[in-house]
């Protein structure tokens, strides 16, 4: 059976992540306080993605479509949840979690993303989602200035006063 381009692997996800990651720290060490306020804001408060998060994957993705490769214009452009937002995961993830497993797409791949899940064994989906979650995980333990915003989400209080 061959492999759908919406299975994401762990080389695959990996990869990815690794790449947000860089132009993500690289962004943060030039004090971008937009990037600041959007990672210490939990999901879904007035501090939304705006254009900041896009242009970090943007710049991680090379302008092209986490899905099929292809380049992006901004017409076409769409921001995908990975993990979806409507997931049982979705809640119990953290800010930066959540951050890192969103990328851009064209509208259709997200579509047929969506599409795709709708299709698949529950076992399967939770599967893959566990190990991009780790994969995320993964990332933040092992860069300090993430680890540090991971920890400022819950506690803001301590660190923005």
């Amino acid at each position: 059976m061959p492999v759908s381009p919406f299975y994401v692997g762990v080389a695959r996800w990996r990869s990815s992540v690794d790449a947000t990651v860089e132009v993500l720290i690289q962004r943060l060490s030039q004090r971008n306080t937009d990037l600041v306020v959007l990672l210490t804001h939990p999901y879904g408060t007035p501090h939304d993605l705006g254009t900041q998060w896009r242009a970090v994957l943007a710049w991680a993705q090379n302008d092209c479509c986490f899905w099929c490769g292809r380049p992006m214009t901004a017409a076409q452009l769409s921001l995908e949840h990975v993990l979806p937002y409507r997931g049982q995961l979705w809640a119990h993830l953290s800010r930066m979690e959540q951050l890192l497993s969103l990328r851009l797409s064209h509208m259709t791949c997200n579509q047929d993303y969506r599409a795709w899940r709708d299709v698949q064994s529950a076992n399967r989906l939770s599967s893959m989602d566990a190990k991009l979650v780790a994969v995320i995980r993964q990332a933040i333990q092992v860069e300090p200035l993430l680890k540090l915003y991971d920890q400022i989400q819950y506690h803001p209080e301590r660190w923005l006063s």
